[in-house]
């Protein structure tokens, strides 16, 4: 058995990638989500940005893209291999146009 010690807060959501498990996303109350080596269990990036707890999280078909969905009523769309400034999209009410 692992006992990953991953947050401050309760933690709300834990994923498998789930194409064959390379690594392992938990999100949480403490407004952070986490990748994790699905190997060895080890931290291998923090996902930083919204201003709530995170009540959910999803990782696409092979891994490349993660969704955050917050308290702050937004949902992050987290892109692989991608600069900071080009890695998350936000979309809430502020930035969604009713049709």
């Amino acid at each position: 058995m692992y006992t990953i010690p991953a947050h401050s807060k309760l933690i709300s959501q834990v994923r498998f990638e789930p194409v064959d498990g390379q690594f392992l996303l938990t999100a949480s109350y403490d407004n952070t989500a986490k990748v994790w080596s699905g190997l060895d269990f080890k931290p291998v990036k923090t996902l930083l940005g919204h201003e709530g707890k995170i009540m959910g999280a999803d990782v696409a078909r092979g891994g490349e893209v993660v969704a955050t969905a917050s308290y702050d009523r937004t949902v992050k769309l987290w892109v692989q291999d991608k600069p900071p400034d080009e890695s998350v999209m936000a979309m809430g009410d502020d930035t969604m146009e009713e049709s």
